[in-house]
C-alpha cells in the first residue's frame, strides 16, 4: 500500500515541461489548479537549477507578451513550517487581500503601475514537500459564505442562485479532493475537471472588488475562499476488515482507543498515575516543623509509587550490570575504594535508571522498527505503533535534555551579553554567509544549539521509521521534528536567499526590458532571512544593474542586528529597510531568543544597528497605507510598530506571528513598498 500512495503524495511531480500542472504563474492555461497572478520560482532541492532557470525563461516570455513596460517587481518569500500546499495559500492570500483593497480603492497605485510578482518556494518544513492541506478537509459552508462575498453572477439574468450554488459546490468539491492526502493533484486524471471550471469560473463570475479582474485572480481568489474557511481536521479510513466478531486484542484495543480520545489526555493521566494497586503499601515519611522524629504512615499504593520502584529497581539491575562490566575490566576495586563515589550512591542510582531504561527504550524501538521492516512494510497503520510510542517519549525527552538546558541557559544568562559572545566566537549563527560586509570571507563556524537540536532529532527520525506513513503517530513525529529544525530551516533560510540572489540577476540580465523597474523584496518570518541574504547577494553582484528600491521584513525571524555594518548592502538600497514588527509576536519574542541565546528578534523589536532610522506606531486599525515618508534622504531604515495590528494567536504557538492576512497589515505593507 505504502509503494502504491507514496509516489502519489509529492506535489512537484519528478517530469518537467509544460504538462506540469505546477508551473504556477499567469501563463499557464485556465485550470484551477496552477493559474496564478505570480510566477512561483522553486528554490533547494535536487532539480532548483533547472526549475530556476526554467521559471526565468517563462518570465521572460510573458514580459515581452505584455505589450507595456514592467514598473515594479515584488519579490515574496514565505517564512517556517511551509510545504508546497501551505506556500502557496499564504501567497494567494497575501495578493488577493492586495488586489482586494486596490478594487476598493483604498489603494490607489501610481497611473503608470504594472507590477510583476514572483513568489519563492523554499520548502521550509522538515517533511515532505507536499501538496497536502494539514487542516484537513474545510467546512462547505465557511467555503460558501466566503464565496458569496466575493464572487457574483457576471450575467445574473443567465446564471440563478441555484446555479451558483452548485457550480461553486464542484469547485469545493475539485478543491477538497485536490488537497488530500491520497491524492496525486497533478495526475491527468483531474485535467477535464480543473480546466472546465476555470473556464466556468472565468466566464460566468465576477470579483465583486474587480469587476475587471483575469483568471489569474479569480483563481487565486477562489482558493483563498477555501484556505480561509473552517478546517474540519484529517480524517482517516476504516482499516479494519469485515468480521463476525472482534478478534484478539481488538475489543481492549477499541476501550482504550475510546477512552484515550473521549478524556482529556492530561485528565487521563492523572487518573492513571493516582489509580490505587490492590495489595501493595507503601510507607511515607512526614517531617516535622521542630526537627523531631519523622512520624511514619502505611498506605495503599498507586501507580505512580510503582513507576518509581520500577525507575529504582532499573537502576539497581543497570547498576549491577555495570559493576559486572567493570570487574571483568578490572576496574571495580579502583571504584570502590573512591570515597566521594559512595557518598554520591543514589544520584548513582537515578543517573543509571536514565541509562538503563534508554537502552531498554532503544531497544524496543528497534525491534518494533525490524518487525517493520519485514512483517509489516507496506502494510497500514496497525496496534503495534504503541509500542513504538512509548519508548520514543522517553528517548525523545533524555535527547532533548541538552538543548532544552543549552536554550534555557542562554535566556536567562542574557543579561551576561552570553549571545554576543557566543555569536562573536561563531558558536551562534551569524545568519548570513562569510562576515558582516564581507560575503566571500570564510571563517569556520561551530553551532552548539544546532549540534543539540540534530541529537534531539535522532529519537523522531527513530520513530518514523518504526511506524506506517499513515498512522497518527507520524504526525506526532513531525510536529516535534518541526520544532527541532529551528538550526536547519535557519541555516536553510541563508543558503535560499543566495540562490534567490543569483536568480534575480539572471531575470535582470536575461531580461533587458527590466532595466527601469524597481525591485522590491520582502520576506515575512524565516522569509524575512531569505530576503535579507538575497539583497545582500545582489548587492555584492557588480552585474546587477537594477534598482534595488525596497527590503521588508514581515514579522522578521533574523537578528535585530543583522543589517549593522553591512554598509554595501544599505548603500545598494534606494529606498528604505522596512521592519513590521509586533510585541504579541512570541515566536520572535521567545522562541528565537532561547535558540540563540538571549539575541532579539527584528520581528518583535524592529531593527538596530549602525544607519538612520525612524520609527512609526501605527493606530488600532488602518483604511488606507499610512504615511511612512521620512524626512532625510540618509535615513536607510524604518521601525514600524504595528502591535496594535498583530496580535492574535495562542502565545505557546508564536502569538501573533502568522496574523499577517489582514487589511491593515496589507497597507503597512504597501506602504513601506512605496518608498
Amino acid at each position: 500500500m505504502l509503494e502504491r500512495i507514496a509516489p502519489r503524495l509529492f506535489a512537484v511531480p519528478t517530469s518537467g515541461g509544460q504538462a506540469n500542472p505546477f508551473l504556477v504563474g499567469p501563463d499557464r492555461e485556465p485550470d484551477l489548479r496552477s493559474r496564478r497572478p505570480y510566477f512561483l520560482l522553486p528554490l533547494l532541492g535536487a532539480r532548483h537549477a533547472q526549475l530556476t532557470h526554467g521559471a526565468v525563461m517563462r518570465i521572460r516570455q510573458w514580459i515581452r507578451s505584455q505589450g507595456r513596460p514592467i514598473t515594479d517587481v515584488y519579490i515574496l518569500s514565505h517564512g517556517w513550517h511551509r510545504n508546497f500546499f501551505s506556500a502557496v495559500a499564504a501567497y494567494d492570500r497575501l495578493v488577493v487581500a492586495l488586489q482586494r483593497l486596490v478594487g476598493r480603492g483604498a489603494i490607489e497605485p501610481r497611473q503608470d503601475h504594472n507590477p510583476l510578482f514572483i513568489a519563492v518556494h523554499w520548502h521550509s518544513d522538515p517533511g515532505e514537500n507536499l501538496w497536502l492541506d494539514k487542516e484537513g478537509r474545510r467546512s462547505k459552508a465557511g467555503f460558501m459564505e466566503r464565496v458569496r462575498a466575493t464572487f457574483r453572477a457576471a450575467d445574473p439574468a443567465k446564471v440563478s442562485e441555484a446555479t451558483m450554488e452548485r457550480d461553486f459546490e464542484l469547485m469545493f468539491d475539485l478543491l477538497a479532493s485536490l488537497s488530500a492526502p491520497d491524492t496525486d493533484a497533478s495526475g491527468s486524471e483531474y485535467d477535464d475537471e480543473a480546466r472546465g471550471l476555470a473556464e466556468v469560473l472565468h466566464t460566468r463570475y465576477r470579483l465583486r472588488t474587480s469587476p475587471d479582474a483575469g483568471l489569474d485572480d479569480k483563481v487565486a481568489a477562489l482558493w483563498t475562499c477555501y484556505y480561509e474557511a473552517p478546517s474540519r481536521r484529517v480524517l482517516r479510513t476504516q482499516d479494519t476488515p469485515p468480521t463476525a466478531s472482534a478478534t484478539g486484542l481488538q475489543g481492549l484495543k477499541r476501550l482504550f482507543g475510546f477512552v484515550a480520545s473521549s478524556v482529556p489526555l492530561l485528565t487521563l493521566a492523572g487518573l492513571l498515575l493516582n489509580a490505587p494497586v490492590p495489595r501493595l503499601q507503601v510507607q511515607d515519611a512526614h517531617f516535622l516543623v521542630d526537627g523531631g522524629a519523622p512520624i511514619r504512615t502505611v498506605r495503599r499504593a498507586t501507580m505512580r509509587d510503582v513507576g518509581a520502584m520500577a525507575w529504582l529497581a532499573a537502576g539497581r539491575v543497570t547498576m549491577r550490570g555495570a559493576k559486572s562490566v567493570l570487574t571483568v575490566a578490572g576496574l571495580m576495586p579502583a571504584i570502590r575504594e573512591s570515597g566521594p563515589v559512595r557518598r554520591l550512591h543514589k544520584v548513582r542510582l537515578h543517573l543509571a535508571a536514565a541509562i538503563g531504561l534508554a537502552i531498554a527504550s532503544a531497544a524496543l524501538l528497534s525491534l518494533v522498527r525490524l518487525w517493520r521492516a519485514l512483517f509489516a512494510l507496506n502494510r497500514p497503520a496497525t496496534a503495534i505503533p504503541w509500542l513504538a510510542l512509548v519508548p520514543w517519549l522517553y528517548l525523545q525527552v533524555v535527547f532533548s535534555l541538552p538543548i532544552i538546558v543549552y536554550s534555557l541557559g542562554g535566556l536567562v544568562l542574557s543579561f551576561a551579553y552570553v549571545g554576543a559572545l557566543g555569536q562573536a566566537l561563531r558558536l551562534v549563527s551569524d545568519e548570513r554567509s562569510g562576515l558582516r560586509n564581507r560575503p566571500t570571507a570564510r571563517v569556520p563556524a561551530l553551532s552548539i544549539g544546532a549540534a543539540f537540536a540534530w541529537l534531539a532529532r535522532l529519537p523522531v527520525r527513530w520513530l518514523k521509521g518504526s511506524v506506517a506513513l499513515d498512522s497518527r503517530f507520524t504526525n506526532v513525529a513531525e510536529m516535534a521534528e518541526a520544532q527541532l529544525a529551528f538550526y536547519d530551516m535557519q541555516e536553510r533560510g541563508v543558503r535560499t536567499g543566495t540562490l534567490l540572489g543569483d536568480a534575480v540577476a539572471e531575470i535582470w540580465r536575461d531580461v533587458p526590458e527590466l532595466k527601469d523597474a524597481r525591485l522590491h523584496l520582502a520576506g515575512h518570518s524565516f522569509g524575512g532571512l531569505v530576503v535579507a541574504n538575497a539583497g545582500r547577494r545582489i548587492a555584492f553582484n557588480p552585474d546587477f544593474g537594477g534598482d534595488l528600491r525596497t527590503i521588508t521584513l514581515i514579522q522578521g525571524a533574523l537578528a535585530s542586528s543583522w543589517f549593522h555594518r553591512e554598509t554595501a548592502l544599505l548603500n545598494r538600497v534606494s529606498g528604505a529597510v522596512a521592519a513590521i514588527y509586533s510585541r504579541y509576536d512570541t515566536a520572535n519574542g521567545f522562541w528565537y531568543p532561547l535558540a540563540n541565546l538571549g539575541r532579539e528578534a527584528a520581528g518583535y523589536v524592529g531593527l538596530c544597528g549602525s544607519f538612520s532610522k525612524v520609527a512609526h506606531h501605527m493606530p488600532p486599525m488602518l483604511v488606507m497605507p499610512p504615511p511612512l515618508g521620512t524626512s532625510s534622504a540618509s535615513v536607510k531604515a524604518i521601525n514600524i510598530d504595528a502591535s496594535r495590528l498583530i496580535y492574535d494567536g495562542s502565545p505557546a504557538m508564536g502569538g501573533g506571528h502568522g496574523d499577517i492576512f489582514k487589511d491593515d497589515v496589507i497597507h503597512v505593507l504597501w506602504a513601506s513598498m512605496q518608498q
